[in-house]
């Protein structure tokens, strides 16, 4: 557990105290309220918390917005304009061991330069600290964010390109700084298992609309892959039982959950998904077309006589002003204590509403 992290923006008190008596390595320390409620929690327990201060060094990594979080406004760290008072602050609690500082800058960054800026800011920061508090830098987070390649056209670099500068821009500026080399730490995340896997889904209903797009819906969508419908995320696909035919139907892989955004992949070139005769295909066809089986057959009988089945909520022509007569009801039926309605009143039911809206033809605007 000694290399085990803990960061977040919104700590509980319970996850804190269950941290520090699981033997949490680091406690990446987020906001004046978590500092405060830890190093309560660490006094009761008569004991000293190893903490990171995460500190936001505003710098633009290039990269989706709902996936930065180093700029300045920021919901996690402390902002440039209050890392002082936050360094200052921890450095003066005897419960609390500012063993470094942490920042991460966002997700899928492929380029060195957003971290070189960084690693300048806070080291710089560092030695103000030092100078002003008597900080010791022993340990320096850089975060992750390291990107991979999600599709065929997208290449990123190898990891090596990573190490190189991070490692040399450490070196560069602790030796510029005077400052003794900290330990580094890295967050891989997604760079050790983000292509250690797929998501696999079945193909269900295909719904074709010409000169528009080919949507085919799958089991599942953006409850397991929020990523395409939050920030527009690009993914590769291939049909697991056609792997040998060619990519010849371009569509879109849609999920089935109830938001028009849960699309997984947009216009992707792949083997026709739903085979011939599948019954899943029944959409493709148009609603007059003739009858495939016996089944569809029926079901075409049903769809031409239903809307007879119901000459007040389908017929159009004229008005329907035929009076509707009230059915003989007991003389002693008095429901919830009013007077019975006395048998053979006849109650006419027109087809128009008191505000002049047409009930009873669907081809007047009826609702």
């Amino acid at each position: 557990m000694d290399r085990v992290g803990f960061p977040g923006n919104n700590k509980s008190a319970e996850e804190l105290t269950l941290a520090l008596d699981s033997g949490v390595g680091r406690i990446v320390v987020d906001n004046f309220h978590e500092l405060e409620m830890l190093g309560k929690i660490a006094r009761a327990k008569k004991t000293r918390a190893d903490v990171l201060l995460r500190i936001t060094p505003g710098v633009d990594p290039h990269t989706h917005k709902f996936i930065i979080t180093g700029s300045i406004d920021s919901k996690f760290g402390f902002p440039m304009v209050l890392r002082e008072e936050a360094a200052a602050r921890a450095l003066s609690m005897p419960e609390i061991n500012v063993m470094g500082l942490h920042f991460h800058i966002g997700s899928q960054i492929a380029e060195t330069e957003p971290w070189e800026q960084s690693i300048e800011f806070i080291l710089n920061f560092a030695a103000e600290m030092k100078q002003k508090h008597g900080f010791e830098l022993k340990e320096l987070s850089v975060g992750g964010g390291y990107a991979i390649q999600y599709t065929v056209d997208a290449p990123v670099p190898p990891i090596s390109v990573y190490a190189e500068a991070l490692t040399s821009n450490v070196i560069s500026q602790c030796q510029k700084l005077k400052l003794a080399q900290p330990k580094l730490i890295i967050e891989p995340g997604r760079a050790i298992v983000g292509q250690a896997g797929v998501a696999l889904y079945t193909a269900g209903v295909a719904k074709d609309i010409p000169g528009i797009r080919c949507y085919v819906s799958v089991d599942g969508g953006m409850a397991d892959n929020i990523r395409p419908a939050l920030y527009g995320a690009t993914l590769e696909a291939v049909v697991a039982n056609k792997m040998g035919e060619n990519d010849t139907d371009k569509v879109t892989i849609a999920g089935k959950f109830c938001e028009s955004g849960d699309v997984l992949i947009r216009d992707i070139m792949l083997p026709p998904i739903v085979a011939a005769g599948d019954s899943q295909t029944a959409s493709e066809r148009a609603p007059d077309a003739a009858p495939s089986s016996v089944d569809d057959r029926d079901a075409a009988e049903e769809r031409q006589v239903q809307p007879e089945a119901d000459n007040r909520s389908f017929r159009s022509g004229p008005p329907d002003t035929t009076p509707y007569t009230r059915p003989a009801v007991p003389e002693d039926y008095a429901p919830q204590g009013k007077p019975a309605i006395p048998p053979g009143v006849t109650v006419p039911v027109p087809n128009e509403s008191p505000d002049g809206k047409n009930f009873g033809n669907p081809d007047c605007g009826a609702n």
